[in-house]
C-alpha cells in the first residue's frame, strides 16, 4: 500500500482510471510503452503493466515519492520492466528516450508549464503518429484545443477532474 505523506500529491481517483481505460480499451496497452509523468503513486503506468504493457517509464521529482514508487514496483517485480525518473518533467523530456504508445500526464491541477513539457516531448521524439496522451487537469480549467501538432481528440470531466485527450496531427 502506498501511504500518502505528501499533501501536495493527488492521486487519479479510481473512477477516473476505470474512464482512461475504457477510453483505451481491452487489448489497447498489451505491449505498448508508457510514460507516466508526474507519476504520484504510479498507479496509471503500474496499472498499465498489470495489463500487458511491455515497459512503463515513471517521472516523479518528489525524492520521497519517487523512493516509494520504486519500491512499490520492486514489491510488484516490475523492476525489469519500468524505470523509474527522479526528475522535474521538462528535465525528463530532454532525457528520456521514446517513442511511447501511452503518455500520462497528471500535473499538479496549478501546474503552468504543461505546454512547455508537451512540446518539448514531441520536439524530443516522446511520440509516434499513434500515441494516445492523456492530460489530467481540473475541470475547472478550459482544455486545451492544440499543444504544437498535437490535436485534442477528446476532453471529458469525471467529477473535480477533466481528462483531454491528444493525438499527433498533421507531421
Amino acid at each position: 500500500m502506498f501511504k500518502n505523506k505528501n499533501k501536495s500529491l493527488r492521486p487519479t481517483t479510481s473512477k477516473v482510471k476505470s474512464a482512461i481505460f475504457s477510453l483505451i480499451g481491452p487489448e489497447g496497452v498489451k505491449n505498448q510503452k508508457i510514460l507516466d509523468l508526474y507519476a504520484g503513486t504510479g498507479n496509471l503506468g503500474i496499472e498499465c503493466l498489470n495489463r500487458g504493457a511491455k515497459f512503463s517509464v515513471f517521472v516523479e521529482k518528489n525524492i520521497k515519492t519517487f523512493k516509494m514508487l520504486k519500491k512499490k514496483l520492486e514489491e510488484k517485480q516490475f523492476q525489469n520492466s519500468s524505470k523509474v525518473f527522479c526528475l522535474d518533467a521538462i528535465k525528463a523530456v530532454k532525457k528520456i528516450e521514446g517513442p511511447f504508445d501511452i503518455i500520462f500526464a497528471d500535473p499538479p491541477y496549478n501546474y503552468k508549464n504543461i505546454s512547455e513539457v508537451l512540446i518539448l516531448a514531441e520536439k524530443n521524439n516522446l511520440f509516434h503518429d499513434q500515441s494516445l496522451i492523456f492530460y489530467e487537469h481540473s475541470k475547472n480549467q478550459k482544455p486545451l484545443k492544440n499543444i504544437g501538432n498535437l490535436s485534442n481528440i477528446k476532453s471529458k470531466n469525471y467529477g473535480d477532474s477533466s481528462i483531454t485527450i491528444f493525438k499527433l496531427e498533421g507531421v
